[in-house]
């Protein structure tokens, strides 16, 4: 696995450089394995939020051992959620950190920043090698009228007017794109405005097939 703190590709608009990211390549030993679970799974729409796909009923056996890892490499001090995660599993009889994302031809994301599914977002790339070639992955933003890259701190009638302007793209502008690569997990503050690229292809053998990871912390 290969690992870096700087998005392979940059747009004129530059993130704060407290701005938290890592980008890991190759990150599963045997992704292809990975992959097979993902077309095996079950995919249903999410019961909240704005996703426009689906998500997968089930998730990797792998998957705690997965948000662990990615919990150390936040550096982050105290005890990560996932005996919470665990609870909303139980209760709502889905998965929510390792869930398989699907998003297919003609399906966007809405611009977003986490406020409470967990600051650290976590995307590794799982469509075909040949179908992540020369496509966007993940896209980074900046809230046009007020200068804003991200959520934190902000009050109640901000947030609402950052959901609001969500769906009107001339209020934002693209600080940074990473691109799409199989088996490429990107770890980063997801409290900054951010959206999933575009999807394509029919199914999920075709389309643009992730896995989402979302952390949080009892700090000490």
């Amino acid at each position: 696995m290969t690992e870096r703190t700087g998005p392979p590709r940059v747009s004129g608009t530059a993130l704060p450089p407290e701005f938290f990211l890592r980008v890991m390549d190759d990150y599963y030993a045997d992704p292809e394995e990975v992959r097979a679970f993902a077309l095996s799974a079950d995919f249903a729409k999410p019961f909240t939020g704005s996703w426009a796909g689906t998500h997968s009923l089930q998730r990797h056996p792998r998957t705690a051992e997965v948000f662990h890892e990615l919990a150390r490499r936040t550096g982050i001090p105290g005890k990560p959620n996932w005996d919470e995660i665990e609870r909303s599993r139980l209760f709502w009889g889905r998965p929510s950190a390792g869930v398989f994302a699907l998003l297919l031809d003609g399906q966007h994301d809405a611009i977003h920043a986490h406020k409470r599914t967990g600051r650290w977002a976590a995307v590794c790339y799982l469509s075909a090698s040949r179908d992540c070639e020369g496509r966007e992955g993940l896209r980074l933003f900046r809230h046009r009228p007020t200068g804003a890259f991200s959520c934190a701190g902000a009050s109640r009638e901000q947030l609402l007017r950052f959901r609001e302007d969500a769906a009107d793209p001339a209020l934002w502008d693209l600080a940074h794109v990473i691109d799409m690569r199989f088996n490429r997990m990107v770890l980063f503050d997801g409290q900054y405005f951010h959206a999933a690229s575009d999807g394509f292809g029919g199914d999920a053998r075709t389309g643009r097939l992730a896995q989402l990871f979302a952390i949080d912390f009892a700090l000490s």
